[in-house]
């Protein structure tokens, strides 16, 4: 289920792209084939995925065997009854059984050949013993019908789905890491770019200013100001392409790889186009749950059941047994076989077991303690389900924020490129100052980078979202 969800990632169903770029389908498989940690997480996953069962194990059938030869010749009392010596081979086998409902079972066959070397007394020296039996024993009180084989059953269950959850919730924070990762690196490279632009212009500016002062056309403090605009601009571009390789290092190491000395920026896909984040408006109304939230409740159920498994080991002890079997003895061991079908032989018993723990004290504490501590995990299932709604309704909230920041900043973006093109005609034509065409375009400058992070955070809060299963 994991692999398909991070098969259909919205992102590039909404962004098909060029072969020749590095798309985030293909990178994300790469991080799922080449990460040790990512690899290590989804081995872990599909584990305890087989273990989900494991608890089961306790209730299933049990089938046992036991051989024994024996042999004896240490002198006996009665020699004519007993021989000089005795030689016995036996054989067990059964199958056993315990059920949910405090009823154990146990059917076994035993065959035990004799042979009493020197018996006078004796018919025959040699005979088989076969017997076929059935055992009984149903729990009444302690264990009452099974309370606690099922609560212990429950608790078992409980904790490997709340490690199962834990484990999902894992890969599925590794894979947005991945994919949050890609996007940013992409954002850099847009934002660099930008800035590369912009210090491109602003040189232009510069050397053209410093042309206009060598002719006495302009002040020596205009030229200062495009010169100050210039190292301002390097500056910043010299911070993004720091962060560009910090974050390209952590995009390598998300691919189980050194990045290559003097490698140059991998051409990824663009950040999603406006028309795109439009699609991010719609949520489905279905039921929707985080797994990290799930092992809380699971965890919380695992507790209670324990707690309940350990209250009903508190009470006495009241079992109700019975065993009934079929005897047969004969000197050929084939008859013997088809003696003990005829049940002419039988051997039954029927008892009542009973104990009781005689510390009323400690069993009153213990037992009030247990109660306690039940409805402590009830109260723990119901903060985890509260925090999830909670969350869920935050992240929504924080979407459509981030989704109202990128329009805004779309929209100032397009207001300042108008406005730095007619103030650079107005420059040009001596009717504004240097000063303001280039505050003007500092402003633009930072309005691209602001819609470019802008888009970036919506993407962010888009994959939030989608920590959520069935989300989207």
């Amino acid at each position: 289920m994991i692999k398909l969800f991070f098969l259909n990632i919205a992102f590039v169903s909404a962004t098909a792209m060029a072969s020749d770029k590095f798309t985030l389908t293909e990178y994300l498989e790469q991080v799922k084939k080449n990460s040790p940690e990512v690899q290590s997480t989804y081995l872990n996953v599909v584990s305890l995925e087989k273990r989900v069962d494991e608890a089961d194990l306790v209730i299933a059938p049990v089938g046992y065997a036991a051989w024994n030869h024996s042999y004896d010749e240490k002198p006996t009392s009665n020699p004519s009854f007993q021989g000089t010596k005795s030689v016995a081979d036996s054989i067990l086998l059964g199958v056993k059984k315990e059920t949910l409902f405090g009823l154990s079972a146990d059917l076994s066959m035993d065959r035990t050949n004799y042979d009493f070397s020197d018996a006078t007394a004796l018919p025959e020296e040699k005979y088989t013993d076969s017997r076929i039996s059935l055992k009984l024993n149903q729990s009444l009180w302690k264990n009452g019908f099974g309370e606690m084989a099922r609560a212990e059953n429950k608790a078992v269950k409980a904790a490997i789905r709340a490690e199962l959850m834990a484990a999902k919730f894992k890969y599925r924070n590794l894979m947005i890491q991945a994919e949050n990762t890609y996007w940013y690196l992409a954002s850099l490279q847009q934002i660099v770019k930008l800035q590369q632009d912009n210090v491109d212009s602003a040189e232009k500016l510069s050397k053209w200013m410093a042309g206009r002062q060598k002719l006495n056309l302009v002040d020596d403090v205009e030229s200062l100001q495009t010169q100050a605009a210039l190292q301002a601009r390097d500056l910043e571009l010299q911070q993004s392409k720091d962060l560009l390789s910090q974050t390209r290092h952590q995009f390598y190491t998300l691919l189980g790889k050194a990045e290559t000395a003097g490698e140059g920026d991998i051409e990824l896909q663009p950040l999603p186009e406006k028309e795109w984040a439009d699609q991010l408006k719609a949520l489905k109304q279905t039921k929707h749950y985080r797994e990290d939230f799930e092992a809380l409740r699971a965890q919380a159920k695992a507790e209670e059941a324990k707690t309940v498994s350990m209250r009903s080991s508190l009470r006495p002890q009241l079992d109700l047994q019975a065993s009934y079997s079929s005897n047969a003895r004969d000197v050929k061991e084939r008859d013997s076989y088809k003696e003990i079908e005829d049940f002419e032989q039988p051997t039954w018993t029927v008892g009542v077991k009973f104990s009781v723990p005689l510390d009323f004290g400690l069993m009153n504490r213990l037992k009030r303690g247990s109660e306690s501590k039940i409805a402590s995990s009830k109260l723990a299932y119901e903060q985890a389900s509260f925090e999830e709604e909670r969350t869920w309704d935050d992240l929504v909230r924080m979407r459509k924020e981030a989704q109202a920041r990128f329009e805004k900043a779309v929209n100032l973006e397009k207001l300042r490129t108008k406005l730095v093109e007619r103030e650079r005609r107005r420059h040009r034509s001596g009717r504004t100052t240097t000063f303001q065409a280039i505050t003007n375009e500092q402003d633009l400058a930072s309005s691209q980078v602001l819609r470019i992070q802008s888009q970036l955070n919506l993407i962010r809060a888009h994959n939030q979202i989608k920590v959520f299963v069935e989300a989207l």
